[in-house]
């Protein structure tokens, strides 16, 4: 009974985490398709925008990479870490934003609040 039990959680878990990465692709295809008010639908129910599957970029990276300033705002407002690392240099959406010579991005993400003086992880 046990066992069961287990395999059962065992396989609920793995649709969680398939659900999971199927709503990460979603939303990063309606970030690159600047589809505001379909993403604006998906966080009022409450999904974890936060969450990236491992070796991709977060929502809000993408977001800053898309050049979406409008989405970036949207995932600010609704609690996403502006100085969070991650990458493949370890870096912050600022260092991304500056990497992709966005200037306007570089600018919102400082208005926002984005620590200019953190160091990527390749330089501490």
């Amino acid at each position: 009974m046990q066992r069961i039990l287990f395999l059962f959680y065992l396989s609920i878990s793995l649709i969680l985490a398939q659900n999971k990465d199927e709503i990460y692709e979603t939303l990063s295809s309606q970030i690159k398709s600047a589809k505001l008010d379909a993403i604006k639908k998906t966080l009022e129910k409450g999904i974890d925008f936060t969450y990236a599957p491992e070796g991709k970029s977060s929502l809000l990276t993408v977001a800053v990479y898309a050049k979406q300033y409008e989405i970036v705002k949207l995932f600010i407002a609704n609690g996403a870490d502006l100085n969070s690392m991650e990458g493949g240099f370890q870096g912050t959406a600022i260092m991304y934003a500056a990497y992709n010579n966005d200037i306007k991005m570089v600018d919102l993400l400082l208005s926002l609040g984005a620590d200019i003086n953190q160091r990527d992880g390749s330089y501490g």
